[in-house]
């Protein structure tokens, strides 16, 4: 059911933050990870959304994972922020 919602409304982070709620009570990590991991790849993600969900992966890690996991946390938001300058600079030439 959410996947269709998620379809149609990929880019509202109130129902991401309803499925994340949902899949940590489930307490299987490799899929919550998905789900960080799915929305940080949605076209259009505005900054200050990213900064919160990064934020609030990292501190699922921090409690849920190991030191690798909160690095690759803080090397897929470096990856965000870069990717997201490129994109405006490109945006902003045209």
């Amino acid at each position: 059911m959410f996947e269709g919602i998620l379809a149609t409304f990929s880019k509202r982070l109130d129902i991401w933050n309803q499925l994340l709620d949902l899949e940590i009570q489930q307490d299987d990590k490799e899929i919550v990870r998905g789900v960080f991991e799915r929305v940080t790849k949605i076209k259009g993600l505005k900054p200050k959304g990213a900064k919160g969900w990064f934020k609030r992966w990292s501190a699922w890690e921090e409690a849920h994972g190991g030191e690798k996991e909160r690095d690759l946390v803080q090397r897929k938001a470096e990856e965000w922020v870069r990717m997201a300058a490129e994109r405006k600079s490109k945006t902003e030439e045209m």
